[in-house]
């Protein structure tokens, strides 16, 4: 039951998230990526057994540390800390809606009164925070239904983990220089990525929005297109956002590749936007490092 428990889980670990990104220094990564540091940290937490094994929770009444675990390679050496919580969000959904005569209340005319009626529905989301033997630190918030403050989310999670993962330890990974140099290097990169809409701002306030015809098309077949973004971006123009299609060599997938899509945000921030394998996310975070 634990193998099942854990393969399960890993596949519900990627995808539709919100991913924020840190660095903890290279020399640091020892102190925390280790068993000692995991079963203090566990105790403190309160979570000693699920070291030895995975929590198998379906929708809690409150948010549940199920997993606490250093994956490693296939060598044995400590690839990842990883912390898992798991928690059940609530949102109402709109049933119906019907219509009667007005009435008089408190001395106002209403001409006809509208009644809603509003179904509640539970989702399960699991949240990970994981520190790689690299020094990236990723926070990956399951995306909700419903608009967002998913830097105050993230937040939380880290607060919440503090004795995995202290304040001190870390700081912030902007992305800023890979959004402008996966785009300077699109004709180099046209085998791993596809560009879509693009939103840029320049130093005064001036801001351009470029997308793709079709929902799934992309800007390296429109020259009108990339002329833009090349001279805005010359003109000291940069990019507040960006969306790609990242592809990756799988011989066991239709057209032996798989796609990717994510949205590299502002700040520290990506978005996936759908459900992808572990390999999946691991490309798009190489790609996003590598050219940073």
């Amino acid at each position: 039951m634990p193998e099942l428990v854990r393969f399960l889980g890993e596949i519900e670990e990627y995808g539709h998230q919100h991913v924020f990104l840190f660095r903890v220094p290279k020399k640091s990564v020892s102190e925390y990526l280790n068993p000692d540091h995991l079963a203090v940290a566990a105790k403190a937490l309160q979570a000693e057994d699920v070291i030895e094994e995975p929590i198998a929770v379906d929708e809690p009444t409150r948010p549940v540390l199920a997993d606490l675990r250093i994956d490693k390679t296939a060598s044995g050496t400590p690839k990842a800390l990883v912390a898992k919580v798991i928690e059940t969000r609530w949102y109402r959904v709109l049933i119906d809606q019907s219509q009667s005569e007005g009435v008089v209340r408190a001395g106002t005319q209403y001409k006809r009164v509208v009644t809603k009626r509003y179904g509640e529905v539970s989702v399960r989301a699991v949240n990970v925070v994981q520190l790689n033997s690299s020094g990236l630190v990723e926070v990956r918030i399951r995306t909700h239904e419903t608009a967002l403050d998913y830097q105050r989310e993230c937040s939380s999670l880290l607060l919440r983990l503090k004795d995995l993962l202290p304040p001190r330890a870390y700081s912030q990974y902007p992305i800023s220089n890979a959004k402008a140099n996966l785009w300077d290097r699109k004709d180099q990169l046209r085998d791993r990525i596809e560009p879509g809409t693009s939103f840029l701002r320049n130093p005064k306030g001036t801001v351009m929005t470029m997308s793709p015809g079709e929902e799934q098309g992309n800007l390296l077949g429109d020259k009108g297109a990339l002329g833009s973004i090349d001279l805005f971006v010359r003109e000291r123009g940069s990019f507040d956002k960006a969306d790609y299609r990242v592809r990756r060599a799988d011989t066991d997938a239709p057209g032996g590749a798989t796609q990717t899509h994510v949205l590299l945000g502002e700040m520290n921030e990506c978005v996936i936007l759908g459900q992808c394998s572990r390999q999946d996310h691991e490309n798009v975070l190489d790609l996003i490092v590598n050219n940073n």
